[in-house]
Order: structure tokens, then sequence, then C-alpha cells
């Protein structure tokens, strides 16, 4: 363990010094990409200082609260990443996802999510959880049939 670390640090320094990404997100994105996500936030906060206005960071940011399951603070980055005009299929899915427990807007970023990406089985399903939740029946046998021959593995 301690020398899978020590690999980590070497990654993480030579990344960063070989990049042309500013050094706090070339960390970052190594940290990320070992799945150690809070230091990854410390980095991507840090970079975040200097580039206030980079929709990507606070993607970044956003999806590393949603790996950790802080929900509330998952959705303040990706809202603000969508602000800033970041678009794709998975920022709406992880905001509707991070919803998941608020009755407010989730429905609408699963349906977001889907109009960018159909084929988002994810939001299909969980759209009908959302459905079912609500009452409408009718919606949520459309969204998990569709969820099913998207994924029929799953089911």
């Amino acid at each position: 363990m301690k020398l899978k670390r020590c690999y980590l640090v070497l990654v993480i320094f030579f990344l960063a010094y070989c990049n042309n990404k500013p050094k706090d997100i070339s960390i970052a994105l190594a940290y990320n990409q070992e799945n150690e996500f809070d230091s990854a936030l410390i980095y991507f906060e840090k970079a975040i200082k200097n580039d206030s206005s980079n929709a990507e960071l606070h993607y970044y940011i956003g999806d590393c609260y949603f790996k950790t399951e802080n929900f509330t603070q998952s959705i303040l980055s990706l809202l603000k990443a969508k602000e800033l005009g970041k678009q794709s299929a998975d920022l709406f899915f992880k905001i509707g996802y991070a919803f998941i427990t608020k009755e407010t807007y989730r429905l609408h970023y699963f349906l977001s999510a889907i109009r960018l990406d159909s084929s988002y089985q994810e939001a299909w399903y969980y759209g009908g959880l959302v459905n079912v939740e609500i009452g409408k029946w009718d919606d949520a046998y459309e969204f998990f049939t569709k969820s099913i021959e998207l994924a029929p593995e799953h089911h």
C-alpha cells in the first residue's frame, strides 16, 4: 500500500511538470483518475480560485463531490458548470441524480440528459423512478421500457 502511494505521488508530480495544464489542474486530474477524490478536490479548489469562470473545473469539482456522495455541494458546482456553458448528458444526469432526494427539478434534469443522449440508460431508469414517485404511471412505464431496451442484461 505504501509503495502504491509513493508511485501515485511520483506519477502526479511527473504529470504536473510535463503537462501544459496548470500544475494544480494536472495534480487534481491525476488524483481524480486514481479515485482519490478528496485529494483531487483540494487541487481543483486551488485551480478554481485562478479561473472561476472555467466550466470544466466546476464540473470536475461537482463530479468529485458527486462521487463522495456530497450531493448538496455537487449540485452547486454542477449547476455552476451548466450556467457557464457546460453541456453533456453526464452533467444533466448527475444533477438529476443529486436531486433524487429533493422534489424540485429532478425529472427535468433526467429529461435534459435524455435529450442530449437518448441512449443514456441510467437517465431513463431514474426518470422512471421519479415518475413512479409522483404517480405518473404511464410515463414511468415508458421510461422503464426504454431503460430495458437499452440494457436488457441489467433487468
